[in-house]
């Protein structure tokens, strides 16, 4: 009677536990549940807390979404931070659109499984994934440099592939190792070749890391790109020939500057650039008169920024001779070009010629030929009638140079108030300076290190 009593309680115990079984299955849940939850297990060093994405579905999986948050911003789940709130939305609006799509298809799914949409995107967006043609497209369609550097990246991009022998290399893949190995193939080229192509090849990389690539893979930490160059200075005009440029300028009839096929407009551009610190024509080409400001000893610009870099300028045209003659007339006309200042990108009293971003490069390419090509028919003058032997090759960019070469050997220079000045990083200035080589200029740098 004892062993069968004690056979019939096994039996039930056995009875309850399928019983307890059969309602636990059908307590789990039938749809996959969806929900944020900051981990206060795991405080960070600021005093948030991590979130992560919980996803239950006969089981459990969590999902970090590299955000952190504090208790009190939490608020339950309703993040107060606007940004934060809007991507936790589209982070579980993603993973329940992949549910409901699951399900409407029929497909059984995990919790697990779910969060692969996730991780699809992390991979898209691990930016160590990207390739270099990738990163060179995203230049071209995002800053649209002009033809000519388009064509140069390309260039670059060709040279790696034919040295590589594949044409879906990464970014990463484009080391110190791989440069040098590069460069020492080439030894033959001309040093300049090689500096143009490092300077593409510099270009991607600066992008890729501001795409958020790998700061610490950056190869030109050692290779200077400088150090390739070929030439021993710079296209600098001195001091004394931008006056004779300035005072051969004021001797021309100053009403043709309105017309962008002469000589005076050109010209006129010259300094300008001269006088604003180095200004590209691009940018002298897109400044407006309502962008100008009168002040009592000059004119601030405001709003300006560099095409290349999109470094902000700080614009100002100092009163002078040229500027009293050149900007009340170019203002004063702004109206029959819908207020640009210079007759580059429109005719006066024409219609926009350039209505859309590839064809402003275009207009401003065609620009830089007419204006070069104008330039060196002035400085044949200009040596004729001012002994100031400006060599022909000299072109609009060396405006640019002359600033920089011209103020350092002012008293008291800074080079990073220059840096400053022409929207430049300190550590790129010197690419713009004209070197130092007689023995008397060394001589003059050497005693004010011993202030005599």
């Amino acid at each position: 009677m004892v062993w069968i009593g004690l056979h019939n309680a096994g039996l039930m115990s056995l009875m309850y536990c399928l019983t307890y079984l059969k309602c636990n299955e059908e307590m789990k849940v039938k749809r996959a549940i969806i929900r944020f939850k900051l981990m206060e297990n795991k405080p960070c060093i600021d005093g948030t807390y991590p979130i992560y994405l919980i996803v239950q579905y006969n089981g459990r999986a969590v999902y970090s979404v590299g955000e952190r948050c504090s208790v009190k911003d939490w608020n339950g789940g309703d993040v107060s931070d606007g940004k934060l709130s809007v991507k936790l939305i589209n982070i579980k609006s993603k993973v329940e659109s992949y549910r409901m799509r699951l399900e409407l298809d029929g497909i059984p799914y995990t919790c697990s499984s779910l969060l692969e949409v996730l991780r699809r995107d992390d991979v898209l967006r691990d930016k160590s994934r990207m390739t270099y043609i990738e990163v060179l497209e995203s230049i071209i369609s995002d800053r649209g440099p002009s033809v000519k550097t388009e064509e140069n990246m390309r260039y670059a991009y060709n040279v790696l592939v034919k040295f590589i022998g594949r044409s879906d290399f990464m970014v990463t893949d484009v080391d110190e190792s791989l440069l040098r190995r590069w460069i020492k193939s080439v030894k033959s080229w001309k040093a300049l070749s090689i500096k143009s192509v490092l300077s593409r090849i510099c270009d991607v990389w600066n992008t890729f890391i501001r795409l958020g690539g790998d700061r610490s893979l950056y190869p030109f930490d050692r290779i200077k790109i400088s150090s390739y160059n070929s030439k021993a200075s710079v296209d600098a005009l001195s001091e004394c020939q931008m006056d004779a440029v300035e005072k051969y300028f004021m001797s021309l009839d100053i009403s043709r500057i309105e017309d962008r096929n002469s000589v005076e407009f050109a010209l006129c551009c010259y300094l300008l650039s001269y006088k604003s610190m180095g200004l590209a024509l691009v940018d002298l080409l897109k400044l407006r008169a309502s962008q100008f400001v009168e002040a009592e000893d000059g004119w601030r610009v405001e709003g300006v920024s560099r095409s290349k870099t999109s470094v902000d300028v700080p614009l100002f045209f100092i009163r002078d001779s040229f500027t009293s003659a050149v900007l009340p007339v170019l203002l004063g006309s702004a109206h029959l070009r819908d207020g640009y200042l210079l007759p580059g990108l429109q005719r006066n009293g024409g219609g926009l010629l350039s209505d859309s971003p590839k064809r402003v490069t275009a207009q401003v390419s065609n620009m830089v030929r007419i204006v070069n090509h104008k330039l060196k028919g002035a400085w044949r003058k200009l040596n004729n009638i001012y002994k100031v032997e400006i060599p022909l090759s000299y072109t609009f960019y060396s405006a640019r140079r002359s600033v920089a070469s011209i103020y350092l050997t002012r008293p008291d220079a800074n080079i990073f108030t220059l840096a400053t000045l022409m929207a430049r990083s300190p550590e790129g200035i010197s690419v713009y300076i004209k070197n130092l080589l007689s023995e008397g200029d060394l001589n003059r740098e050497r005693r004010k290190l011993l202030g005599i």
